[in-house]
């Protein structure tokens, strides 16, 4: 089965991380932390075995504005 590298971003991660210690600390709900990270995790493994299946739109405005391909290039050092 094909499968492809779900990369998450420092800035996504961060806010992950950012509402998991909200949870954990604030709430003080240890259980639902960890069950956020959980989900987290299993919904980047399925959307790396799904990826394949998905179609890709790339709007010219959002492509202009958000240039994904250098962001992830130069910021995980990616090389074809």
């Amino acid at each position: 089965m094909d499968s492809f590298d779900v990369i998450i971003s420092p800035n996504a991660l961060s806010q992950l991380n950012r509402y998991i210690d909200y949870i954990q600390y604030t709430l003080l709900n240890v259980s639902a932390a960890n069950n956020v990270w959980q989900d987290a995790l299993e919904t980047r493994k399925r959307l790396s075995l799904v990826a394949v299946n998905l179609p890709v739109y790339v709007d010219a405005i959002y492509h202009q504005l958000q240039d994904y391909e250098n962001t992830f290039i130069d910021e995980f050092k990616i090389t074809d």
